[in-house]
């Protein structure tokens, strides 16, 4: 190591034209030297020593003259010193670095079986293939804030009225002599991190959102393609082994709430319908194979009651099919008979208690994920059909290559338990007034392409004559994401 850098020195006296007795080196020439030695990537503290000792040695044979230092320059071991790695050059980093492309594509044939003719499904039995695709831009503005934008395909230029989407729903059929898709904005949001990257977070959001609340796997209020609009606020505070959540939203359900004449029904014609959302929750890490999470919801529907469920009759379901139900809902009619007047008699003051235990043995020597989940659903302002509940079993992780997830729920919901235009749209055909089994199985076949199978065994109308009517479902899905 001396003799390397001692060579180093005089290579550096040689560089220079001068001898350590002609002339003292500039300060430029000693912070020129000092980055070469830095970059020949040896450890800082050793690269000090060895510049000492080599300088010291020379001081100690006394003047040496340009031909002396070439000399030594020449010599074996000075031609066998490996040359010094260039510093490495970082590029500056553009506006496209702060982008992350996100989506997917899903191809779906669909065989669906209505035992006695529905309100939501007035084809009855039919088969059906459906393309799902969804493109995403996530933009990291700074530290702290990211926008998220997100098109998605929509079945709203096949049937219903107006010009928004289907709020549950991204899948368009396969009709129409191949016609032209219709796109929809299905996401567009700021996140901004008020605490920034930790443990612990709190986020505003604001826009056009994933659901700002916790979801089981299977749930009773939303349906997972549900996107709402508003402001929200997601918290999570790190208590190890602890961890507490708490989330809220004011989310616009509808801005024009009635139309008609200032009452209707005897009740008082409101303006906006706003749910006003709070969430808390608790999961608590007994071991790292074993945590338990339990919470509570509170969705609140301000200004429903009384509300004419025609103006945001988005998919036609009022006067498509003449209901006398609203997705489920009970509605009043106003004269008798009226669909266009058809307003929702309770108000929604729906509450929401849920736990979940996640355990993670190892089986074969592989661990298995195992997710037990339930949860209930009262609507308070309702004195009539207002419960629900929901539980199911998870077992595996269809995230990997080669690795497969199966799962099953039961789900029931009287009539007027939640607000029945955001339920899942695939149970008993979508609503309220409904109970049954949804069965499933995944299975990554390569990294970014799933397929799997899911089965729907249900009842619709439970409250009418003879507990409802059956109605099955299938669905073959294979989804490629990005």
């Amino acid at each position: 190591m001396t003799m390397r850098w001692r060579m180093g020195a005089l290579a550096w006296i040689a560089a220079g034209g001068v001898s350590l007795a002609q002339t003292a080196p500039s300060n430029e020439q000693l912070v020129q030297s000092f980055r070469a030695l830095l970059s020949s990537g040896s450890d800082t503290q050793a690269v000090i020593r060895a510049v000492s000792d080599a300088v010291r040695q020379a001081l100690q044979q006394g003047p040496m003259s340009s031909a002396q230092a070439q000399e030594q320059l020449s010599a074996p071991a000075m031609m066998a010193m490996p040359a010094a790695a260039a510093p490495a050059i970082t590029p500056p980093k553009t506006w496209a670095d702060s982008i992350v492309v996100k989506g997917d594509v899903r191809y779906r044939t669909e065989f669906r079986q209505d035992h006695g003719g529905n309100n939501y499904d007035p084809n009855g039995n039919a088969e059906y293939d459906r393309l799902r695709v969804r493109f995403g831009l996530e933009a990291q503005l700074n530290d702290n804030v990211k926008a998220v934008v997100r098109l998605a395909t929509d079945s709203i230029g096949t049937g219903g009225k107006g010009t928004g989407g289907d709020p549950q729903s991204g899948n368009q059929d396969l009709n129409n002599g191949a016609s032209k898709k219709p796109i929809f904005l299905d996401l567009g949001y700021i996140d901004w991190n008020l605490f920034g990257p930790a443990n612990s977070e709190l986020h505003l959001l604001a826009g056009k959102m994933n659901n700002p609340f916790i979801t089981l796997n299977d749930d009773t209020v939303w349906d997972p393609d549900t996107t709402p609009e508003g402001v929200a606020l997601k918290g999570q505070l790190d208590l190890s082994p602890a961890t507490v959540y708490g989330n809220a939203g004011y989310l616009i359900v509808n801005n024009q709430n009635v139309v008609q004449t200032a009452k209707v029904g005897g009740y008082v014609a409101n303006d906006q319908i706003i749910l006003y959302g709070v969430q808390g929750a608790v999961k608590y890490e007994f071991c790292p194979e074993v945590a338990l999470t339990l919470g509570i919801s509170d969705y609140y529907f301000n200004n429903i009651k009384g509300a004419a469920a025609n103006n945001f009759d988005i998919m036609n379901k009022l006067s498509a099919t003449g209901s006398t139900t609203f997705y489920g809902n009970d509605m009043d009619k106003v004269p008798a008979g009226s669909i266009t007047n058809s307003c929702f008699p309770y108000g929604f003051d729906v509450i929401q208690p849920f736990a979940v235990l996640d355990m993670y043995p190892t089986v074969c020597g592989r661990v298995v994920p195992v997710s037990l989940f339930a949860e209930g659903t009262r609507n308070v302002l309702a004195n009539y059909l207002s419960d629900g509940y929901m539980y199911g079993l998870t077992l595996g992780k269809a995230k990997n290559p080669q690795t497969a997830e199966v799962g099953a729920s039961y789900c029931r919901l009287q009539r007027n338990s939640t607000l029945g235009m955001w339920t899942d749209s695939d149970r008993w055909g979508g609503g309220t007034d409904g109970a049954g089994w949804k069965m499933y199985a995944k299975y990554m076949f390569l990294k970014n392409l799933m397929g799997s199978i899911t089965y729907f065994n249900d009842r619709k109308g439970i409250q009418g004559a003879g507990g409802g009517t059956g109605y099955d479902r299938w669905q073959f899905d294979l989804t490629a994401s990005f």
